[in-house]
Order: structure tokens, then C-alpha cells, then sequence
């Protein structure tokens, strides 16, 4: 034997003595290695051996460090194997490995997880609880209401656990409330991330801690009722779910009457066997972890982000939901009451990283917190300062959409000497009603917060180009409801906010900063119209219109509450001497909607108020026609109107007067016509075009004309009713300019300027669009013969040109090329004779100064004479399709008599 043999089992017996000592046997510093030496076998074939003890010194700290060590490896990166490949070990563990891991589950339903194992694994540190925003255990009753469920045996859902990877260690916390152990680095992480509330709540009962002042031992089930009530327990009829659920549960079990026997018997077999259910998820990544239980949980709420964030970023020097617990107190003092927790976080990574959607504030570290939480604090401070200030933002629940705070507070951070001049408070303020009255933050909101966040940047150097399309009109702001969520109520009421609303009976400032102002949904609150009033001839829901809302203060409310407003109006009228202007601040037109109690012209009238306060904060164009030449905008528009259906109705058909019309409208046109004739017996029905027809047409010809090609006008007017609505509106406010029938009712003129606005907006896009035919690039002959369908065509294209070149060699007569498509133009000394070009099927011909005698030889020799349009122009433009050589031949004829003469 040679002498170092024994050093070869050192660590073996290092680890033999650890162990036990790690199960509670005591050990000596020393093992022994026995030797076993075979003598020579004997001749009846018996083995005697030579035995030889050998005694080891033995280290436990030895053997302890090896097992860190083990797991720190197994845990670090995975080693590379030998190049070798003759290397028997590697390729057998890699062989091995391979198998093992197509064999572990990613995700893990455990569906028989019992209360024992819940306590335990909480007790002895295997499941961490983080404490995160609100308090980790439910009080007393909801308490009780869990116990009741698991003792009927009703499902109480899942817990969602993460085994973490090492670099997520700093997301547990320390929770000294529990007493429960300190974790060891070594241990594996298992997060408990949705869950926890459930199964602390379960824990301190079990185990009967006193937290927050509550002594949860005082839970006691009811032997005799079977229920679970909050008392001093007597160890009789009531006893605690602690001592029920314990290992010492029979020193009160023993002196029970046979009948509550039974019953602690019942409730403790109950809880011992009751399935918890559990989904335990590993080798992902916080990010992914958090999809899954979004996509578990479809029905339910999302994680709390702020919950995640303010863990993964909690240190002994901060804590996130402590100082924004602190903050939010402090603009509670100010009379601007809390903002949701998720604005500083948007606020904080706007400032740190310049993004804030989900995954980017999932990146949020410590460090970032530490480094920028008290420019995020003075940047929001600001921002609502301003919001108050500036915008009519009184209180927290005015704000239109919460995280405007954010990027009002990231665009404070950013431009020089936190505050704003001129410039940039009008953009700002451009941006703030726009994003309100478009609903832009209506979903996506944190993807456009990103995007509005480089918005801000470009308001800092005055560049910004802010135009967000809304519509707006009287009735959508009257089906409003003022108990709903809407950011353009929200939006409404900031605007009545700025304007300084006043007292009806003395005209003084109303303390807008009262929290009474900011309870809306008060059925006796703010209407001007009582609801008393109003339920007497309308639904309950019509008193809670957004145009009858008004800030008026307690007093006055309990003053008007049965009050008429004809009644209430007049007399506050002869008290106050500054009543109308009073009425101004409010958005408030004394009429004989008023006067009249008529509560219907009441509410068209505010809605009108409104949306033209809306219109001049927006910035939009809406309603500005008037002051400029409203009779001037409603001719050009007609204009550009009647060139746009001529122009994509030739595009469909060139006779489209005789295909494309409704019935009623040619009739009607045909009459007007008529009766122009017959004051101008100069001229006659072929004096006019195609064009020329339209200008008999009324506005709502226009309209039926669209709809009833509506395979044409569907891309560009997009919504048939919507079309419609705005024709009717338009065709009553240009009655009432062109006619002068004195002072235009206000909805009327307000509908009918959205109306004119929403008309010019399409006609002005489709100018910027240019059409297909426009930017086609020009066809090669080759091209073009490819392109094409009929074999006559294909012929056509060469044929032209062959016989231009053999009949007219003088160059008399040329072809000209056009700069799109398969254009040409067949000209004689310079002079257009012909314009053509090659559509699919046929050869599409425009005769220039067109006589009558050729107008009737095409009409009686052309193969398809219902192909042929008079333009009954100046020019004598003449429109047919040549679909055989018989056609082609015909106008070669035509031409040929051109140019003989």
C-alpha cells in the first residue's frame, strides 16, 4: 500500500462528517479509513483478509466551503468542453446533458400543494415575500373570508412562484415583521410574484403573530356555529386557528365535548388536506415572467409595475413606495391631491432613459432611483405647478390623462431654467388640448408617451409641428356623461377652470381647490338645470349631460335645487350687477333656452359655447372661415368639390353622366338646365360638359352622387353616415349664410363650420395625393405591349407609329411621347390633333376640334359608339375607345382628311 493513499479520501470524509452534523449527530475531528488486505486464498477457497485501521484528522469548514463551492459552479457559466475528442468524460457528459435538459420543464403546475408545505416553505426562508406597496397581509376580515372559502372548499386561486436567476437576488427583501431567517446566498430564489398577500395572511394566522397592532392568534373558529369570527379564543367553544392547526393541537382537543371534537376534527382535516394550487416558473427573465402572468391571468389585472419596480430597486437607504407615499402627502397638503404611483415611475424613466414603456422601466436599477429621484420630484412639482397655473388643472382628478404629468414634467427637466417662455407654453399648450380632444392617449399610451417624449425635445427648441385631427360636435358633447370616465370631459372642465368661474349671486372667484369641486358624479351637484327640473320630463342619465355641468359652490346648490332656471336666473340677474359677465366665465349664454326652461335648446346652446372654446384652445381652423369670408370658403369649397367627383368619375367611366348618375339627379339637373336655356337662347344642352352639368347640382346632390358611387368616394370619405351627417349640416348652415336669414342659430352654425372644415381637410388631402396616372413613370413600346390584354392592342402599339412613318415621311405629322404611362399625342405643324394612350383592352382616343361630321362618322362607324363622350368644350374634345383595326382604320381616315386639307 502506498503511504498517500489515505490523503485520496480526505474530502470524502470531510463531507461524511459535515453531514451528520448538519442532521443533529455530533462528530469528532478525527474518521478512520479501514484497509482490507486479501491473504492467500486457501485450498478449500476461503479469503482471509489482513484488516488495517487508519486514523484521519477531519474538517467540517473544509468540507462546507467544497459544497459552496460546488454550487457556485453548477450555478456559474457552463464549462467548455475538451477539444479532445478522444476525451471519454466530456463526451459522455455532454451526451448526458443533452437528455437531462429536453427533460426539465420550464414551467411547473404543482395542483396538490398543502398548508403544512406553505408554512414551511415560508418558515424556513424557501419562499421569499417582498414587501411591496401596500401591506403585505389582509386585516382581520378579509382574513376570515380566505378561511372561509378553504374551509367550504371553494378555489381560492392560483400562486404564481419564479425560481430567479442569481443576478435577481437584491429583489428579495428582508421582512423583519415574520422573523423569518436570513436568507443564505447559496439557496436557490423563489419569488413569490402574485400570491403573496394570500399566503402571508395564511402564515401569520397559522402561526398567530400580532402585526400592525392586529393579533391574528384572536382568529378563532366556532365549534358550535362552524364559522370563523375575531375574538379572544377560550380553548372551548372557540379556538384559535393556530392552536387548531398546530402540532400541540391535542392539549385543546382533549378537553372538548365529543360534538366540537368533531368539529375541530372536520376544520383541521379540511385545511390539512386542502389542494392549494401553484405555478412555478424558472429559467426566465423578469420580462417574461411577467408576460406569463399577464397571459395566465388574461381576465384579470396586469402585475403591478410599480409593485416590481419599487422591489427590484429597494435599498436600506431608499425605498421607492416610501418616498412617493411622502410626496404624494405633500401634494395632498397643497390641495392638489395624490397622483397615481405609475406617473413617477413614467417620470423618472423618462428623465433616466428617455423611454418609458414597459421594458424600459423594467430596466430601472438602484442607482437610477438614487441618481435622478429628486430631479423626477422638482421636475413633477413643476409640471403641476404649471398644469394649475396654465392649463386649468386644479386638481388631480381634472387632469385629462394622468400621465401628461410625466411629459410635462420630462419637458421641465429638460429646457433651461425650468421655465417656459412664450414659445414654448404655446406649443405646450397646443399639445395638452389636442392629445385631450383627439382621446390620443385612449390605448398605446405608453408607446405614444415615448414618442411624445421627443415632441417635448422639439418644443424646447420651438420646432414642433402639433396637429392631432379630432371631431368634435354639439351632439357628441351632449351624449357625454359626467359620471364616466372621458379625458374630453376632463378636458372640458380644465377650460371651465381657466376661464376663473364666478359666483352667480356676487361675482366673486370661486376656490376651485376645494376638494367639493372635484366630486362630479354628485347627483345633487353643479347642474344647472336641478335634477329635480329635469326628471320630469327626461331620463335620469339626461341630468348628468356635459353641458349641464357648471362649478357651483354648496350653498348655491342647495339654494337652486328645485329652482327653475327661468327662476333662479332672473333673480341672481337683479343681485348681481356683473351677471353676464359672471355667465361668460362659466360658458353661459343667457336665451331663451333659459328664459323658456327648454332643456334640449339649452343643452345644444352650452354644447355650441364649448366647442368653440375648444376650437380656440386647440388651435384648430374650425369656426375661423366666418371671420374671414364664410361665403367665399363655402364657393371654393363647392368648387374644389364638383372638380373632384368630375375628376374620379372620368377616371370610372368617360360617360359617366349616362352610368354613374342616380335617375332622380339627371332629371333634376336636366330641369335646371332647361330653365337656364330658357333665359340665354344663345346657347343649347350641348354648350355643356360633364363638368359644366355639376354646377346645377345642390349640396346634397354631391351627397347622394358619393354614396351612390361609393366603390369611388369609400377610400377618401371613409364612414357612409358620417358623409351624410355632414352634407345635411353643411347644406343647412350655407342655406343660412346665402339666404341671410340674420343671426344663425348657434348649433347650426357651429355643425355647419365642422362640416365646411371636414370637407376642406378631404379636399385638401386629396390634392397632396396626386393620382396614379400622374406619377406612373412612361412605358417602354415594350412595356406596354407586355402590360396590355387584347391582341389587338398589342398590334395597336407598333401599328400607329408604322403607319405615321410610311404615310406622312415629311414629319408633318409626328407622335409625341408623354411622360407617364403609355401616353402619346399625335400632332400635325405642332397642333394636338389626336391624344391616346393603350388601356388593356382598348385604345383609348381623344379627338381635339372635333366637327360634326367627324362627331357623326365616329358615331356610326365606331364598333363601340357608347364608348363616346362630347366634352362639348371650347377645344371640341371628343372621348372613345378603339377596340379593332376597323376603329383604327376609321380614324386613321379621319386624320388623313386633317391633314389633306
Amino acid at each position: 500500500m502506498k503511504e498517500d493513499t489515505s490523503s485520496y479520501y480526505q474530502h470524502q470524509l470531510d463531507i461524511y462528517c459535515f453531514l451528520l452534523t448538519k442532521n443533529g449527530y455530533k462528530t469528532a475531528s478525527y474518521a478512520y479509513l479501514v484497509y482490507y488486505y486479501p491473504k492467500p486464498v486457501a485450498e478449500n477457497g476461503q479469503v482471509d483478509f489482513e484488516i488495517e485501521p487508519k486514523k484521519l484528522e477531519t474538517d467540517i469548514t473544509r468540507a462546507e466551503k467544497l459544497f459552496k463551492d460546488a454550487v457556485e459552479c453548477l450555478k456559474g457559466p457552463e464549462l467548455k468542453h475538451h477539444s479532445d475528442s478522444a476525451c471519454k468524460f466530456c463526451n459522455w457528459a455532454l451526451k448526458h446533458l443533452e437528455n437531462k435538459i429536453m427533460d426539465i420543464q420550464k414551467i411547473k403546475i404543482k395542483g396538490d400543494y398543502k398548508l403544512a408545505d406553505i408554512v414551511h416553505d415560508i418558515e424556513k426562508g424557501i419562499l421569499r415575500i417582498p414587501q411591496f406597496q401596500r401591506e403585505f397581509v389582509w386585516d382581520k376580515p378579509r382574513v376570515i373570508k380566505l378561511l372561509e372559502s378553504i374551509y367550504l372548499e371553494y378555489p381560492i386561486g392560483s400562486f404564481f412562484f419564479w425560481d430567479a436567476p442569481r443576478k435577481y437576488y437584491d429583489f428579495y427583501r428582508d421582512i423583519a415583521e415574520l422573523g423569518l431567517p436570513k436568507p443564505d446566498k447559496y439557496e436557490k430564489i423563489v419569488f413569490i410574484l402574485d400570491g403573496q398577500q394570500r399566503l402571508t395572511s395564511l402564515y401569520v394566522t397559522v402561526k398567530g403573530l400580532t402585526l400592525y397592532g392586529r393579533d391574528y392568534k384572536k382568529i378563532c373558529f366556532d365549534l358550535d356555529e362552524k364559522v370563523f369570527v375575531d375574538r379572544t379564543p377560550d380553548n372551548q367553544r372557540f379556538v384559535s386557528v393556530s392552536d387548531l392547526l398546530s402540532n400541540e393541537r391535542y392539549a385543546v382537543y382533549d378537553n372538548l365535548t365529543v360534538e366540537r371534537k368533531k368539529s375541530f376534527n372536520e376544520c383541521f382535516q379540511r385545511f390539512n388536506n386542502y389542494p392549494f394550487s401553484a405555478i412555478d416558473v424558472r429559467d426566465k427573465e423578469l420580462d417574461e415572467v411577467c408576460d406569463i402572468f399577464e397571459r395566465i391571468n388574461q381576465g384579470g389585472q396586469k402585475l403591478n409595475l410599480f409593485d416590481l419596480i419599487s422591489a427590484s430597486t429597494w435599498t436600506p437607504d431608499f425605498d421607492l413606495r416610501v418616498a412617493v407615499k411622502a410626496e404624494n402627502e405633500r401634494l395632498k397638503t397643497k390641495g392638489f391631491g395624490e397622483i397615481d404611483n405609475e406617473v413617477y415611475l413614467q417620470t423618472l424613466s423618462l428623465i433616466a432613459k428617455g423611454s418609458c414603456t414597459r421594458p424600459v422601466q423594467l430596466q430601472l436599477r438602484a442607482e437610477d432611483v438614487t441618481k435622478y429621484w429628486q430631479e423626477t420630484i422638482e421636475s413633477i412639482s413643476l409640471a403641476i405647478d404649471y398644469l394649475r397655473s396654465n392649463l386649468g388643472v386644479v386638481n388631480s382628478v381634472f387632469i385629462p390623462y394622468r400621465s401628461m404629468i410625466a411629459l410635462v414634467a420630462y419637458l421641465f427637466y429638460k429646457v433651461k431654467g425650468r421655465s417656459l417662455n412664450h414659445e414654448q407654453s404655446e406649443l405646450l399648450a397646443q399639445w395638452f388640448w389636442q392629445t385631450t380632444f383627439s382621446e390620443r392617449y385612449s390605448a398605446s399610451i405608453l408607446t405614444l408617451m415615448t414618442e411624445d417624449r421627443k415632441l417635448m425635445d422639439k418644443i424646447i427648441t420651438g420646432n414642433a409641428n402639433i396637429k392631432y385631427f379630432f371631431e368634435l360636435d354639439i351632439d357628441s358633447l351632449i351624449q357625454i356623461r359626467m359620471y364616466r370616465k372621458s379625458a374630453i370631459k376632463n378636458g372640458v372642465l380644465c377650460l371651465l377652470a381657466k376661464r376663473n368661474p364666478r359666483h352667480f349671486k356676487n361675482n366673486m372667484p370661486l376656490p376651485l381647490k376645494d376638494g367639493y369641486y372635484s366630486d362630479f358624479n354628485s347627483s345633487e351637484k353643479h347642474h344647472i338645470f336641478p335634477k329635480s327640473i329635469v326628471q320630469r320630463s327626461y331620463p335620469m342619465i339626461m341630468v348628468h349631460s356635459l353641458p349641464n355641468f357648471c362649478f357651483i359652490p354648496a350653498e348655491l346648490n342647495k339654494e337652486i335645487s328645485n329652482k327653475k332656471p327661468s327662476r333662479y336666473f332672473e333673480e341672481y340677474e337683479k343681485l348681481n350687477p356683473d351677471f353676464s359677465d359672471t355667465l361668460k366665465t362659466h360658458l353661459i349664454k343667457y336665451d331663451d333656452s333659459i328664459r323658456q326652461d327648454d332643456y334640449l335648446s339649452f343643452l345644444a346652446s352650452r354644447a355650441a359655447m364649448i366647442l368653440e372654446e375648444i376650437t380656440r384652445a386647440t388651435g384648430s381652423k374650425i369656426g375661423r372661415v366666418v371671420a374671414d369670408n364664410v361665403n367665399k370658403a363655402l364657393d371654393d369649397t363647392e368648387r374644389k368639390l364638383r372638380d373632384f367627383i368630375d375628376k374620379k368619375l372620368l377616371a370610372k367611366d368617360a360617360n359617366y353622366w349616362k352610368k354613374c348618375m342616380p335617375s332622380d339627379i339627371v332629371g333634376v339637373v336636366r330641369q335646371r338646365v332647361n330653365e337656364y336655356l330658357s333665359k340665354d337662347p344663345s346657347k343649347t344642352m350641348s354648350d355643356f360638359g360633364s363638368r359644366e352639368l355639376l354646377d346645377f347640382m345642390d349640396i346634397m346632390d354631391y351627397s347622394k352622387i358619393i354614396l351612390f358611387n361609393w366603390d369611388v368616394f369609400g377610400s377618401t370619405f371613409r364612414s357612409k353616415a358620417e358623409t351624410e351627417k355632414r352634407f345635411l349640416n353643411l347644406k343647412e348652415f350655407r342655406n343660412a349664410v346665402k339666404h341671410g336669414r340674420g343671426e344663425i342659430v348657434p348649433f347650426i352654425q357651429k355643425e355647419g363650420e365642422a362640416a365646411l372644415e371636414w370637407l376642406s381637410i378631404i379636399l385638401k388631402e386629396v390634392e397632396k395625393k396626386p393620382t396614379v396616372k400622374s406619377v406612373t413613370l412612361a412605358e417602354s413600346e415594350e412595356e406596354t405591349i407586355k402590360r396590355v390584354k387584347s391582341e389587338f392592342v398589342k398590334q395597336a402599339v407598333k401599328l400607329i407609329p408604322a403607319w405615321i412613318e410610311k404615310e406622312f415621311p415629311d414629319n408633318k405629322l409626328y407622335i409625341k411621347r408623354g411622360k407617364a404611362g403609355s401616353h402619346r399625342s399625335i400632332m400635325h405643324n405642332g397642333k394636338l390633333i389626336l391624344f391616346y394612350y393603350f388601356a388593356n383592352n382598348w385604345v383609348y382616343g381623344e379627338l381635339q376640334m372635333t366637327t360634326p361630321d367627324e362627331l357623326k362618322l365616329l358615331q356610326t362607324k365606331l364598333s363601340k359608339p357608347e364608348s363616346i363622350l362630347d366634352r362639348k368644350g371650347r377645344y371640341g374634345q371628343v372621348r372613345f375607345h378603339m377596340m379593332n383595326e376597323n376603329d383604327l382604320k376609321l380614324v386613321q381616315e379621319i386624320i388623313r382628311r386633317r391633314v389633306a386639307e
